[in-house]
C-alpha cells in the first residue's frame, strides 16, 4: 500500500512512549497478542520483533532461540507457521500461558487502526551480514494491504535499506547499541536511508549520536529515573515492565524536552 510520507517529527513515533514488546507484565508474556491488546487498551504504541520461519512465514518473537519464551529447544527460523500455536509462551515466572508465538499477520489484524507498531527486523541467522532478499520480500508481502501506522527498526542497515527499496513510503530507524563512533560512522547515516536513530539509553550522551538533525528514539526505559534522564536527550522512548509512564504521571516526551543541542 503506497502512502504519502509526512514529516517524521509529526508522526506517532514521537508522540507517546512505546511499549517494548507490547505492554507485558508478570502474567502477560512479551510479544504476545495479549501484550499488544493491553498496549492498545492503555493508549500506547507497541514495539515488536519479527523473524522469518522455515516456510517463509513471519513470526513475532525477540530471541533467535525458543528456550527463554517457550521452554523448547531450537531456533525460531526452523519452525513452520502451522506449529506456532503449539508453542505456548511463558510468563515471567516461567509458567505456560494460553498465549502462543503470533504471526505478523495475526498481529497486524489485531493492530490495524488501534495500535501503531514499531517493528524490529531480525534477519535469519544463516544470512551473511549483507545478505538480503527473501526476508524483506516476505515482510513487504505481509504489509502490502495494511492500513495501520507502523515503522521499521533494525541493527542491520542492509536489511533496512533492502526493505526501504520495497516500501519507500515507510519510516526506517537505525538501532544503535553499545557501539563506538567508528561503528556508527560505518553505517553511513548521512546517506539519507534512515529517518531516525533508535539509541540505547546509555549512549544518548555521546555527541556523535546527537550530531545529526533528526529525531532520536531511545530504548529501553525501566524506571522513572531512566525516563527523566532520557527525556533530556531524546524525543521519545520505548519502555518496559515494571515501568509505565502513565502510572508515574509523567508527561509525554517531545522534541522540546531535548537539551544540549
Amino acid at each position: 500500500m503506497n502512502r504519502i510520507k509526512t514529516n517524521i517529527s509529526d508522526s506517532w513515533i514521537f508522540k507517546t512512549p512505546i511499549a517494548h514488546r507490547g505492554l507485558h507484565n508478570i502474567t502477560i508474556p512479551e510479544n504476545s497478542l495479549a501484550a499488544f491488546k493491553n498496549a492498545a487498551k492503555h493508549g500506547y504504541p507497541a514495539e515488536l520483533d519479527i523473524h522469518m520461519l522455515n516456510d517463509g512465514g513471519i513470526a513475532v518473537l525477540h530471541d533467535d532461540t525458543l528456550n527463554r519464551m517457550t521452554g523448547k529447544n531450537g531456533l525460531i527460523e526452523d519452525v513452520k507457521t502451522e506449529d506456532l500455536k503449539k508453542l505456548k509462551l511463558l510468563d515471567r515466572n516461567g509458567n505456560p500461558t494460553e498465549e502462543y508465538i503470533p504471526t505478523l499477520k495475526e498481529t497486524l489484524k489485531l493492530a490495524e487502526g488501534v495500535l501503531p507498531l514499531l517493528i524490529e527486523l531480525k534477519p535469519p541467522c544463516n544470512y551473511g551480514l549483507e545478505q538480503t532478499g527473501d526476508f524483506e520480500d516476505k515482510i513487504a508481502e505481509n504489509m502490502k494491504d495494511y492500513k495501520g501506522d507502523y515503522a521499521f527498526i533494525s541493527f542491520n542497515p542492509h536489511t533496512l535499506r533492502a526493505l526501504k527499496k520495497r516500501m519507500p513510503w515507510a519510516y526506517f530507524g537505525i538501532l544503535v547499541g553499545n557501539w563506538t563512533k567508528e561503528e556508527f560512522d560505518d553505517v553511513n547515516f548521512t546517506s539519507g536511508d534512515f529517518d531516525f536513530i533508535d539509541c540505547w539509553d546509555r549512549k544518548l550522551s555521546c555527541e556523535w549520536i546527537r550530531r545529526y538533525d533528526c529525531p532520536i528514539l531511545c530504548y529501553t526505559i525501566k524506571s522513572a529515573d531512566e525516563y527523566n534522564d532520557a527525556k533530556k536527550l531524546s524525543d521519545n522512548c520505548t519502555f518496559e515492565f515494571p515501568f509505565e509512564p502513565q502510572l508515574m504521571n509523567l508527561k509525554k516526551l517531545t522534541s522540546d524536552n531535548r537539551s544540549n543541542e
